[in-house]
């Protein structure tokens, strides 16, 4: 967890439409009340490959209620290659959505993959992390422990 920037002061973080595997728009403010870990992500991301299952495994040690792992898949990724991703890495326990377009990714600020956002239930960031991670180790765990308890 070397890479995660804790922020001095919680972010609002902005509200753009995300979509459904059937096209429906959804947006944070539907995840209020609950932490979010937004991981922005891609199926031709080599560390995005290695990361997601410590998502999927982060997720597990949650109720959705209180936590949810939100996998955005950015850029053109299709429905078919990106439920092909997550079978053949054994990571279906997130929330998947799709950012085809790039505009959650624009209005949150990232310009690379893979990136991670801890987002409070006040649908605030409080933390980012730029690259890969193992979002199940100790340290994480830790951490979003700290912000899901509070």
């Amino acid at each position: 967890m070397r890479k995660l920037i804790v922020h001095d002061q919680p972010k609002a973080a902005p509200d753009v439409p995300m979509l459904t595997a059937e096209g429906t728009g959804i947006d944070l403010d539907s995840f209020h009340g609950r932490v979010v870990i937004l991981n922005f992500w891609a199926t031709w991301c080599a560390p995005c490959r290695k990361e997601m299952p410590s998502l999927d495994r982060l997720q597990d040690k949650y109720n959705p209620e209180n936590l949810v792992v939100v996998a955005l898949a950015t850029g053109r990724n299709e429905n078919a290659k990106v439920a092909a991703f997550l079978e053949d890495i054994d990571a279906d326990g997130l929330t998947v959505l799709f950012d085809p377009r790039q505009n959650a990714a624009a209005a949150h600020l990232v310009r690379s993959i893979p990136v991670t956002l801890i987002i409070d239930r006040g649908g605030n960031e409080v933390a980012r992390l730029i690259g890969d991670a193992e979002w199940d180790a100790d340290s994480a765990l830790r951490i979003i422990a700290a912000i899901a308890d509070s």
